[in-house]
């Protein structure tokens, strides 16, 4: 039985190399992190679709630094998503800044979605400037053979462009362990990856993607930690200074 976690933290490396001798290639660092209101139950369930299963409200920040040339971009990025207790409903607020050589600048988004069946969430996006159409469905289940599977699918139409879909598929051979593919029309960027808990506590994932006008790799690393006040509570006042220690 896996344990309950309350907090993730995560951090992404990403290197792209831009086609022709005149582009620089780019690299950018992100660190988040997301904390659920309520311990998240992992039993029975892949460790990476626990949150999701469990329809866990959160709040998340996250930092992202991206260099292309001497060219630098900061952002940073908060949300709050929330799962109406007792309902189908399903919303999340968000802000980010932006700093880069454009200037800087901010942005109010959000999202709207039901959740009408276990492992289902359906959503739109929109922002301060509007709302393009656009829809998401999300769906983790199992195969007969037991094993858990996520697959996503996205349309957008934004205003002023062509229309495009986007596709995600991930296969676990074990709660701990996946490997996945997605391809976005947009960019033509398909993407190959694989994500695996060395422990009920510590992920490591890469990533491989070929888009038009460029190719690059990506790594990962991702922490799940219980709450420590919460375990701090739960234990006997003889345990406490072991706690500590721990």
């Amino acid at each position: 039985v896996a344990d309950d976690f309350q907090t993730e933290v995560g951090f992404d490396l990403q290197r792209t190399e831009f086609d022709g001798a005149s582009a620089p290639d780019a690299e950018s660092y992100a660190l988040g992190g997301t904390w659920y209101f309520d311990p998240v139950n992992t039993d029975g369930v892949p460790l990476a679709e626990a949150p999701f299963l469990r329809r866990s409200s959160f709040v998340n920040g996250g930092l992202v630094r991206a260099e292309l040339g001497d060219e630098k971009i900061d952002i940073l990025a908060l949300n709050f998503g929330y799962y109406l207790p007792d309902t189908i409903f399903y919303g999340r607020i968000g802000a980010a800044y932006f700093d880069d050589f454009g200037g800087d600048q901010t942005n109010l988004n959000a999202t709207l979605g039901v959740a009408p069946l276990d492992g289902l969430l359906v959503t739109t996006n929109f922002d301060e400037d509007g709302w393009d159409p656009n829809v998401t469905a999300r769906y983790v289940g199992t195969l007969p053979n037991t094993h858990f599977y996520a697959g996503r699918a996205s349309l957008v139409d934004p205003d002023g462009g062509d229309a495009y879909v986007a596709l995600d598929f991930d296969y676990y051979l074990d709660s701990a362990t996946s490997v996945g593919a997605g391809y976005s029309e947009g960019d033509e960027r398909l993407e190959l990856r694989a994500r695996k808990f060395f422990s009920q506590s510590w992920a490591a994932g890469v990533s491989a993607f070929t888009a038009d006008g460029a190719d690059g790799f990506g790594v990962f690393l991702g922490l799940l930690a219980e709450m420590f006040m919460q375990k701090a509570q739960q234990c006997q006042p003889e345990q406490a200074g072991q706690l500590l220690q721990a």
